[in-house]
C-alpha cells in the first residue's frame, strides 16, 4: 500500500477544506455561548462581550442567534482539527515509507531482488479476462496486471483493489434466478446469467460484488441499472451485505480517492 501517496492526497483535501472552514467563519459571531438556570428551572443562553461586565442575555425566541454563535462555535473546533491533522501529517510524511510490494522489494538489497525477480518470471501470475461473451471489442482499458476492461473508472477501481492485495475477479459469471410473470398472468422462473463487475473474494469463503454504474444520463442505462438491482435484491444480494454499487456520470466525478474510501470501509475490514 502506497501510505505516503494516500496521505499527500489526505493533505490536500484537508487543506482545501481548511480554506473553506476559514471562509465560512468570518460570516459567524465569535462569542462564547453560555447557560443558566432560572430558580423555576428555565433555561437562558447569554454570552460574554469583551468589554463588557456584565452578560448579554438571548431572548427565549431568538434561536437564530443561538444558532448561529452555536455554528460559529462549531467551525471553530473544525478548523482547530484541521490544522492538527495537517500538521500532523506533514511532520510525519518525510518519515514515512511505503508498504506495498514494488515499494518493499526495492529496499531490498540487489540479490534479492534478483532472486525474486527470476521466481516471478518462472511463476507468473495468472491473470483471468472477463467472461461476458458481449461486446468484447469494448474491453479497450487495460491495467497494470494486464486485465482488460470496458471503463476508465472500473480500471481505477482495478488498480485500486490491486494496490490493496484484494483478491477479485472481473466480469465472472453469475448464475441468478429471475421470476418472470407473462402476460398470461402466470409466473416463470429462469436461471440468467449476469457478469458483475467486480466479484470479491474474502477469506472466509463469501463473495462481495461490486457494481459501478456510468452513463447514467442516460435513460435506457438507468432502466437497465433498475432491472439489474431488482434481480440482484431477488437472489440475496443487496447493500450492505453483500453489494456495492457506485455510479458517475456527467458532472458526477469518481475518482481515487472514493474508491478508497469504499475499500477501506466496506471490505478490507473483512479480509
Amino acid at each position: 500500500m502506497r501510505i505516503a501517496e494516500l496521505l499527500r492526497e489526505e493533505l490536500r483535501i484537508e487543506k482545501k477544506l481548511l480554506k473553506e472552514i476559514r471562509r465560512k467563519r468570518k460570516s459567524y459571531p465569535s462569542k462564547r455561548l453560555f447557560m443558566s438556570r432560572s430558580k423555576g428551572g428555565h433555561s437562558y443562553f447569554y454570552y460574554r462581550e469583551p468589554s463588557a461586565k456584565k452578560p448579554v442575555y438571548i431572548k427565549s425566541g431568538d434561536s437564530k442567534l443561538i444558532r448561529r454563535i452555536s455554528y460559529g462555535r462549531y467551525l471553530e473546533e473544525y478548523e482547530k482539527i484541521l490544522e492538527r491533522n495537517i500538521a500532523l501529517i506533514d511532520r510525519a510524511l518525510p518519515a514515512l515509507k511505503n508498504y506495498d510490494h514494488e515499494s518493499v522489494l526495492e529496499s531490498l538489497p540487489v540479490t534479492y531482488r534478483r532472486a525474486i525477480e527470476i521466481i516471478s518470471e518462472k511463476e507468473p501470475a495468472p491473470v483471468i479476462q472477463s467472461q461476458n461473451p458481449k461486446h468484447p471489442e469494448q474491453l479497450v482499458y487495460k491495467a497494470s496486471n494486464g486485465l482488460m476492461l470496458r471503463s476508465k473508472n472500473e480500471m481505477l477501481i482495478c488498480e485500486m483493489l490491486l494496490l490493496f492485495r484484494v483478491k477479485f475477479r472481473y466480469e465472472m459469471a453469475l448464475e441468478l434466478r429471475e421470476t418472470v410473470r407473462e402476460k398470461d398472468g402466470s409466473v416463470t422462473v429462469r436461471n440468467v446469467t449476469v457478469y458483475p463487475d467486480f466479484t470479491i473474494f474474502l477469506p472466509d469463503g463469501s463473495v462481495i460484488y461490486w457494481e459501478h454504474f456510468g452513463l447514467n444520463d442516460r435513460d435506457d442505462y438507468r432502466g437497465n441499472f433498475a432491472d439489474k438491482i431488482n434481480l440482484y435484491y431477488d437472489n440475496a444480494i443487496y447493500p450492505p451485505k453483500n453489494l456495492i454499487i457506485t455510479m458517475d456520470g456527467a458532472g458526477k466525478p469518481f475518482d481515487n480517492l472514493r474508491i478508497r474510501k469504499i475499500i477501506e470501509a466496506q471490505i478490507l475490514p473483512l479480509c
